[in-house]
């Protein structure tokens, strides 16, 4: 976590791209020990989304990829409204 903090490059082992499918927005995993946090790719940067345990990885995915979609539609909606 601190290399991410801290802008260098991180070893595969604790990044890593966890897109399926043909998904627009990537999608990413970092690990440090028991502690995951997932992000996703947006301009100029990544939005953290959620953070969490190793032993409750499956359940944790599942509301990041709720809250991702939760993100995208609320940029549509604001993109509409323009």
């Amino acid at each position: 976590m601190n290399l991410v903090a801290n802008n260098e490059s991180v070893p595969n082992t604790k990044f890593r791209n966890i897109t399926t499918g043909n998904e627009p927005i990537q999608e990413f995993e970092f690990k440090a020990g028991d502690l995951r946090v997932l992000a996703i790719k947006i301009p100029n940067g990544q939005l953290i989304l959620l953070g969490g345990y190793k032993n409750r990885q499956d359940k944790d995915l599942s509301r990041f990829r709720s809250l991702k979609k939760q993100y995208l539609e609320s940029l549509s909606r604001k993109n509409t409204k323009k």
